[in-house]
């Protein structure tokens, strides 16, 4: 049965009502009571205040209170009780969450120590790799099985100063380079010069660079060097690839994979999916990296595809720096992806993913029908290779046991889960991966997070956002009814003792936008946490201050991901929150904002004093006016008590309610703040 857990910061908050060191009477505290729990009181309402009425509406509250142990707001009534009890249990939370804060922070020093100590080490250690073009280092393939050099002038190297440096100059949008092996000294530059496709006017560069690495040898390809490139650079060596200690790479976009990728869906392009086409409505996916059944092989025919051997790992070692330009992509493919380095891709995304099939597709909103998506750039599904084609719906079929397909789809799962424990499926971090405004997306049978992973937030959909997901077998879901990426086995997410996850506001933006544009212009940073066994650890810190924490467990992904779906009977998920881990999405304190944002210019028009008759022909039509856009209020009575001028956020409007000032309807000029008063 599926298990969600889900935490958000709402967009009201509330302030404490007491400070330390505050001593109530008892006549006192019972008057705090009853202001506390009849809420905010407007102009018009404190003209009725200590009435007869007054007293009546404010004691039935106060029995409330008392006999639910909880004001209006949600707020313990021991706050106003017992003010001294509570405000030692506040300073103890304070406390706690300040070592928490500081556990996390100790903790990034401490990766990032490691990552400086890590690199010196690789710098000045042995290194076996050959510099430039030469046997065991650079050397193009010659093999006439599998030679091919399209698109890109043949390298020429020079040296100098004790560094030798390659140049590749492309010729065209997309070259395809084949090499016998592919590997990187330590003292060698791979310049991919695509300059010629840099645009003058933004400086854009939508250029690539396929390497496909042959070596006969079967060794991974060992980048102890550097690779620096105007565009995007992929390389592809099914033995594996290591980027040492030493390594730096330094472009638009990269991919290291040890899946296959055809030239085919390279020319296409990896976010463009590919199918074999079906009927009614119904296709069958391609996987965008990784082998399959060169031909159509139907569910119900007697081929089958077998797979070979896995394809090697693809591992970045402490001290490796892996950095793409602002917009760019860093993706990690291969049956067991492991980061023990330092990743950045500022503005852009990145992709850990391992299985022997990774599917592509750009990213769609997954939690609502509209807004901004909460993932900016691709979204990923891996899974071992299908022995037979099958569709979204014949795999839903076999996943719940229903209809006349569920035995021949459960066969295929069942060989598919077999394939993926056999090879051990597992993507992992133990170093630092961060990606400023952007996201950083892990996905495999099984995920280990040991490490950092930090991206920031900010407006104008620049949202930044975590997702792992121990999700093992999935596919690109081509029908009528969806057209999305879409996955069914489920494994074990593991956030480590020590491990710091967050999305962070982003300290140096400065931008604004009107509260009314929040729904197409806003989402906010998130951290979700998806897998059949969520396993959050003593001393793993999650934090997204004034975001969503998303944990949901399920055996099959298809429940997290579908809501149309059968009853489910118990299947062994869990999510398991250990002593001392720490969650958080309180908002931060202690930010410096000027005074003056939230004063603002307003003019009283016809429109603004529509609904003020006396004030409609009177000298402030037509005036300026400074506006406090902190100030709320609710007409209690009279001609403007049911005014309709504050939107409540779900399409209708808080009755008789005010913002900015009382004389008219500013909120247009606020932003139609939406502010809710009880």
């Amino acid at each position: 049965m599926e298990k969600r857990v889900r935490a958000t910061v709402s967009r009201a908050a509330h302030a404490d009502l007491f400070g330390a060191g505050l001593c109530l009477a008892p006549v006192a505290r019972a008057l705090a009571l009853m202001l506390a729990t009849g809420g905010l009181a407007t102009g018009a309402q404190a003209q009725q205040a200590f009435s007869a009425a007054w007293f009546s509406a404010k004691g039935a509250a106060q029995n409330t209170a008392a006999a639910t142990g909880r004001l209006p707001d949600g707020r313990p009534a021991s706050l106003l009780t017992d003010p001294a009890g509570y405000q030692v249990r506040a300073n103890e939370q304070v406390q706690r969450s300040i070592r928490n804060l500081n556990q996390a922070a100790q903790s990034i020093a401490a990766h990032q120590a490691a990552q400086a100590a890590a690199r010196l080490a690789a710098r000045n250690g042995q290194s076996p790799i050959p510099d430039g073009l030469a046997e065991g280092g650079l050397q193009v393939d010659t093999n006439s099985l599998t030679a091919g050099w399209l698109h890109a002038k043949a390298p020429v190297q020079s040296s100098g100063g004790g560094k030798t440096t390659v140049t590749i100059e492309q010729t065209a949008e997309k070259a395809i380079l084949n090499w016998e092996t592919f590997h990187v000294g330590r003292d060698t530059t791979v310049n991919f010069d695509q300059r010629a496709g840099t645009n003058t006017a933004d400086g854009s560069n939508h250029w690539i660079a396929l390497n496909r690495v042959n070596d006969p040898s079967g060794r991974p390809s060992q980048i102890a060097g550097r690779i620096q490139a105007d565009g995007a650079v992929y390389i592809v060596n099914r033995n594996g690839i290591v980027f040492t200690g030493s390594s730096q790479v330094d472009t638009r976009s990269l991919v290291a994979s040890s899946l296959r990728l055809t030239d085919a869906q390279f020319n296409k392009g990896i976010n463009s999916p590919s199918y074999y086409p079906g009927q009614a409505g119904t296709d069958y996916a391609i996987p965008t990296f990784g082998d399959y059944g060169e031909t159509y092989l139907p569910l119900f025919g007697p081929e089958r595809y077998t797979p070979g051997a896995a394809p090697g790992a693809v591992e970045v070692q402490a001290g490796a720096r892996l950095d793409v330009d602002a917009g760019g992509k860093l993706m990690l493919f291969a049956p067991k992806v492991r980061n023990a380095g330092h990743l950045s891709a500022p503005e852009g995304q990145i992709i850990m993913a391992a299985g022997e099939n990774v599917f592509l597709k750009t990213a769609e909103n997954q939690t609502s029908l509209s807004g901004p998506p909460e993932v900016r750039g691709l979204d990923v599904a891996v899974a071992a290779p299908a022995p037979k084609h099958f569709s979204y719906h014949q795999i839903r079929e076999g996943v719940y046991g229903l209809g006349s397909g569920a035995a021949a789809a459960g066969e295929v799962i069942a060989i598919m889960d077999a394939r993926a424990a056999e090879i051990g499926y597992e993507a992992v971090n133990t170093g630092v991966a961060e990606s400023a405004r952007g996201n950083i997306t892990m996905q495999s049978m099984n995920v280990e997070q040991r490490g950092v992973l930090s991206a920031t937030t900010a407006l104008n959909n620049r949202n930044g956002s975590i997702l792992l997901r121990a999700w093992g077998q999935g596919t690109h879901a081509f029908a009528d009814s969806v057209k999305q990426l879409r996955n069914w086995s489920s494994g074990t997410l593991t956030l480590a003792p020590g491990s710091v996850t967050v999305v962070m506001p982003d300290a140096a933006d400065t931008e604004e936008i009107e509260t009314s544009a929040l729904a197409t212009r806003y989402a906010p940073g998130s951290v979700r946490l998806y897998g059949k066994l969520v396993d959050v650890q003593s001393q793993a810190t999650v934090r997204v201050p004034a975001g969503i924490i998303d944990l949901q467990s399920a055996a099959s992904a298809f429940t997290i991901q579908e809501s149309d779906l059968p009853g489910t009977a118990p299947d062994g998920s869990r999510i398991y929150l250990d002593q001392d881990a720490f969650l958080s999405v309180a908002g931060l304190q202690e930010v410096e904002v000027a005074m003056s944002r939230n004063f603002i210019e307003a003019e009283l028009r016809i429109n603004e004093l529509r609904d003020s008759p006396l004030l409609r022909d009177s000298w402030l039509r037509g005036k300026k006016i400074v506006i406090d856009r902190r100030a709320a209020g609710v007409y209690g009575d009279g001609p403007r008590a049911g005014v309709q001028w504050v939107p409540d956020g779900q399409g209708g409007y808080v009755p008789g309610a005010w913002v900015g000032t009382p004389l008219g309807d500013v909120t247009g000029w606020v932003g139609a703040w939406a502010r809710r008063c009880v």
